[in-house]
């Protein structure tokens, strides 16, 4: 290297052949709890470009998202150059507390956004679509995961308990109705009880007999 220069680092991305350096632009790296879950050696590994955020369109904001989260909470923090030396924790601060998150579900999209200006990292999370919006109410099964869905004009509490868990069940999407109320419930859950929980009205306890991955139609 001559006298007075500098090292640089190239990455390389291999999905989308992008190619940056350290000195036109930040390499900026989620690095956090949840990393030996995408197959990184350690946790909090900040040379681990599996959760690496790219600016490829060079507006100054760095992003990631993956699938490969599984549901829980988490913690992380945006580390700069593949190392702790710069780093950013809550409200972009380089002594900023670990920015905690939380995946609803296996499978939910888990987004990364890097401001290289502020230098704060945002996370949102996004549930995975359940089958397809028939109209069907009641359990949606998959081997993967259940939506199960209860129209529920009157009250907005309402929950599902299945497999000696119970989920609450938030707002959907599904033509034709109104008041509808739905949860994903990962895992293969064949064969299992599930009951709808809504305050003041009856509990329905249902055994749907699973026995192909079409949607059931509970009895």
């Amino acid at each position: 290297m001559p006298a007075g220069g500098k090292n640089v680092t190239f990455v390389y991305d291999p999905v989308t052949h992008w190619i940056a350096d350290d000195i036109n632009n930040k390499i900026v790296t989620a690095a956090g709890s949840f990393q030996s879950e995408l197959g990184c050696a350690a946790d909090w590994a900040p040379n681990c470009l599996t959760s690496w955020l790219k600016d490829i369109d060079g507006d100054g904001t760095y992003t990631w998202s993956t699938t490969a989260i599984p549901a829980g909470t988490w913690k992380v923090k945006a580390a700069i150059g593949q190392s702790w030396t710069e780093s950013y924790g809550q409200g972009g601060s380089p002594t900023g507390a670990d920015i905690s998150f939380t995946v609803p579900t296996n499978g939910a999209t888990t987004g990364f956004s890097y401001d290289r200006t502020t230098h704060v990292l945002s996370v949102r999370t996004q549930e995975p679509p359940g089958p397809a919006p028939d109209g069907t109410l009641g359990a949606l099964y998959t081997p993967a995961r259940t939506t199960f869905r209860i129209w529920s004009p009157d009250n907005a509490q309402v929950s599902v308990t299945v497999g000696g868990q119970t989920h609450t069940l938030r707002p959907a999407d599904v033509s034709g109705y109104t008041d509808v109320y739905q949860a994903i419930v990962p895992g293969d859950l064949k064969n299992q009880p599930y009951q709808f929980r809504v305050p003041t009205t009856r509990s329905a306890t249902h055994t749907p007999a699973w026995s192909s991955p079409a949607p059931p139609r509970a009895s």
